[in-house]
């Protein structure tokens, strides 16, 4: 069955066979947490065979340039390892090409292959997903969509074998919003999730940050100085506009979307102290949540809207609270280190991520879950700042600084698999956008 790819940005539905003992989400998290027992599933995608009139040296390129997305997408996620080719051992096996039987010879449990064609306009995959330790075809599935599509599809290949060999949502036609300032100025920017296919938002020649992607994907929400004083706007995606939200006294910044696109938790400071408020999508107050002495911000929803996880230096330093949507029973989250601040509750509800300064008196990215157990710092270099998670709830997406430079990085939540996205040496604040819908 071929099926057309109408948008960049991929949504594609595609049934699970029996034929994969595929595992809830739940299994796999707490088959992750026992780290000592995680093994990941060992993969390996071949170069797609060209087929048809498709035999030119640029379509062969591009063939090639599909399997190395896909290869990369898979050696990014925690729940794979990828097997390359091993000369050597093809010496020993005395082949002069891979076959299924090679391939698990070389420790693969499951291989990606496929056929590959294309014209001018259009290019087609058909690929299968192989189970290695019974030698099954675990699923075929074909594309066909516009030469310029090849990045999304390739994403859409990879984001089937995440689901069909380890039972989790996709991820990697997902998109990301942050900020650059290569231009000499702080500009909204969006992005793939591994910083390709950009465009820029803003172009105001001012300060823009902390942009906020909403649950639907339609518009982001950011904070800008165009007018001299940190207020708050949003970007219609769809039709490119700009509007304002929130212009309060004072600052009106950390904005963060309820999961059901209802409200705005907001830091403002119009009533002289930095506390956290509740908005309508319109920007109009609903109430106050906090009432100290102290900075309240960095708010972020729970899953089901009715927590927010935020930062306040209430004991003297920055440590991570929670409170229901009231602002009522707080409670202390964050015990390990005399600073911990930023946090952002992964969409599953079960964990947080923050900025920490503990072991090495930089800062870091710390995982925990939302009982304050299982601390893990997963980065050990730079000054990392502006952590958020994936969509779903296994990587995050930050920002590290070493000298005057400072690149976006993606990493699963165990800091195993870590990658640098952005090398303009000047980008920050990401911000790890939905499920496309």
């Amino acid at each position: 069955m071929i099926k057309k790819i109408v948008l960049v940005t991929l949504s594609v539905a595609l049934m699970i066979t029996g034929l994969i003992h595929a595992q809830t989400s739940a299994d796999v998290y707490q088959k992750l947490k026992r780290e000592g027992l995680f093994e990941p599933y060992p993969i390996s995608v071949e170069d797609f065979t060209v087929t048809g009139d498709s035999s030119s040296t640029e379509f062969r390129q591009l063939a090639d340039e599909i399997a190395q997305i896909i290869r990369d997408d898979l050696s990014f996620h925690i729940a794979f390892k990828q097997i390359p080719i091993d000369s050597f051992l093809m010496q020993v096996l005395e082949i002069d090409h891979m076959t299924r039987k090679a391939w698990k010879f070389m420790g693969s449990d499951y291989l990606v292959s496929g056929e590959f064609s294309a014209d001018d306009e259009d290019i087609k995959l058909r690929y299968s997903i192989w189970d290695l330790e019974r030698m099954i075809e675990v699923t075929t599935e074909g594309f066909k969509t516009r030469r310029d599509n090849a990045r999304p599809l390739a994403h859409s290949v990879a984001d089937d074998v995440v689901r069909q060999v380890a039972g989790l949502k996709p991820l990697f036609n997902t998109r990301i919003a942050y900020v650059s300032a290569r231009s000499g100025n702080k500009e909204i920017y969006m992005s793939d999730f591994d910083a390709h296919d950009e465009h820029q938002l803003t172009s105001n020649g001012s300060i823009n940050l902390s942009p906020v992607i909403d649950p639907e994907g339609k518009s982001v929400l950011y904070t800008s100085f165009k007018h001299g004083t940190p207020e708050l706007w949003k970007i219609d995606l769809e039709g490119g506009g700009h509007s304002k939200v929130a212009t309060y006294k004072g600052l009106n910044s950390a904005a963060a979307i309820s999961p059901d696109n209802d409200e705005i938790c907001l830091t403002l400071s119009k009533d002289g102290n930095a506390e956290l408020y509740l908005l309508d999508l319109a920007g109009n107050l609903k109430r106050r949540l906090t009432w100290t002495r102290s900075i309240e911000s960095s708010p972020s929803y729970g899953p089901n809207s009715q927590w927010i996880a935020f930062s306040s230096d209430r004991t003297g330093s920055p440590q991570v609270y929670i409170m229901d949507r009231e602002g009522l029973n707080v409670h202390r989250v964050t015990y390990n280190g005399n600073y911990n601040d930023s946090p952002n509750v992964s969409p599953d509800g079960t964990k947080l991520v923050f900025v920490t300064r503990v072991h090495r008196g930089g800062f870091d990215i710390c995982v925990v879950d939302v009982t304050g157990e299982n601390f893990r710092v997963i980065t050990q270099r730079g000054a990392n700042e502006n952590p958020h998670w994936a969509p779903d709830s296994y990587h995050v997406i930050y920002s590290k600084r070493t000298g005057d430079k400072s690149d976006l990085y993606i990493s699963d939540f165990m800091g195993i698999n870590k990658r640098r996205i952005t090398r303009d040496g000047a980008s920050s604040n990401p911000f790890w956008g939905p499920y496309q819908r």
